[in-house]
This record gives C-alpha cells, sequence and structure tokens, in this order.
C-alpha cells in the first residue's frame, strides 16, 4: 500500500521538476503535458499529475514515481490530493498572460484595419508572433506550443 502524499515530498517533486526543467521532467517520467489543472507555487505553473506521481518517490517506503496509469489527472485525484495538502491548484490555460504592452501591440494590429483585420497567417500577424516571441525569451518564458502563436494571439 502506498504511503500517504506529504508537502514536503510535492515539494522535492517540484525541485527536481525546477532542476530538469518542464520537457525532461515530463519525458523522464513518462508524461504529457497537463490539459486542465495546474499546480501553482510562487508564481509558477507546474503539471499538477505529474508532480503528484513523481512525489512519490519521495515517500518514505516508495522508493519509485507513479506511472500515468497509475494515477488519475484531474479533480477526482491529482487535484484533490494536492488540495487537501493546501496547495493551489488552478486551471490550466494554453495562453501566456501577456503584458500590457503586448497587449497593446496586438490590439493596434487590429484597430488599424477594423474593417478588414488580418488574418492569422497573414505577414502582420506574423511579424506580430515573431515580436512576442521576442519580448518572451527576454523575459524568460519557456514557449510551449501555443505560447504568443498567431493561433494564441487572435
Amino acid at each position: 500500500m502506498r504511503a500517504s502524499l506529504t508537502s514536503e515530498a510535492v515539494h522535492h517533486s517540484i525541485a527536481e521538476f525546477n532542476a530538469l526543467g518542464r520537457e525532461a521532467f515530463l519525458r523522464t517520467h513518462g508524461f504529457g503535458t497537463a490539459k486542465d489543472y495546474m499546480l501553482l507555487v510562487d508564481g509558477k505553473e507546474y503539471d499538477s499529475k505529474a508532480i503528484v506521481a513523481v512525489a512519490h518517490k519521495y515517500l518514505a517506503g516508495d522508493g519509485r514515481p507513479l506511472r500515468h496509469d497509475e494515477l488519475s489527472g484531474g479533480v477526482a485525484d491529482a487535484v484533490r490530493k494536492l488540495s487537501d495538502l493546501n496547495f493551489q491548484v488552478v486551471r490550466h490555460s494554453d495562453r501566456v498572460d501577456w503584458t500590457w504592452d503586448e497587449h497593446v501591440l496586438a490590439l493596434e494590429l487590429y484597430f488599424l484595419n477594423p474593417a478588414s483585420p488580418p488574418g492569422k497567417a497573414s505577414a502582420e500577424v506574423l511579424a506580430l508572433s515573431q515580436l512576442l516571441q521576442h519580448f518572451g525569451d527576454r523575459r524568460g518564458i519557456e514557449r510551449g506550443e501555443t505560447y504568443v502563436t498567431p493561433t494564441a494571439s487572435t
């Protein structure tokens, strides 16, 4: 029988996530990216199911992380366990929070042509996307699949 999850084990899992980086952490432990719920700690989002699963290797007597099929995601399992330990869990959003300046630039693009706003594949939207990605790089934001892409900016 598995030991009960502890806050200390979750923090060890978070430390491993931070040391490896998101992609390597998920790949190492056989998880995909979270679809619905993220653990929020000190303003940083973590994939809730993967964090809970890996935390089990830090519990006395367990010694190994749970496999993805040994733990359900969502409210019923990973979210409940984290919430019971007073961790904050939030709904995941594929869109990155933009700064005020980024919002202004995106809105300006559309207000310049209100009768015929540019489409997702237009040169203007692609140029804006590249500019916003550059801003994100300078802020140290890791890019996901939908980070400030033409799809995310409309």
